[in-house]
């Protein structure tokens, strides 16, 4: 049996985002291998459904702990509809 990769981790990441439209706060959960590929999905799920967002934070789910951990928010080339915010 081949060993494992780290590149086969899978990770549930929440987003907290400003829908900037209508103004409300809402979140998203996703299945990715990086806090970048989570946003680079919630980018695409954006863009498909022509939703202009605010990210307000990202969290990560601990498996291990049970609960959710807030992660410090890494944009690389946001697009012009997704704008981040850093949380203080």
């Amino acid at each position: 049996m081949p060993a494992q990769s780290d590149h086969d981790d899978v990770f549930e990441y929440r987003i907290v985002y400003v829908n900037t439209t209508h103004g409300y706060l809402s979140r998203k959960h996703f299945l990715a291998h990086s806090q970048q590929h989570a946003l680079e999905i919630f980018r695409y799920a954006c863009q498909r459904k022509s939703i202009e967002a605010e990210v307000v934070s990202i969290d990560f789910w601990n498996r291990w702990a049970n609960r959710w951990e807030k992660q410090e928010l890494i944009v690389q080339d946001p697009e012009p509809s997704i704008a981040a915010t850093r949380s203080a």
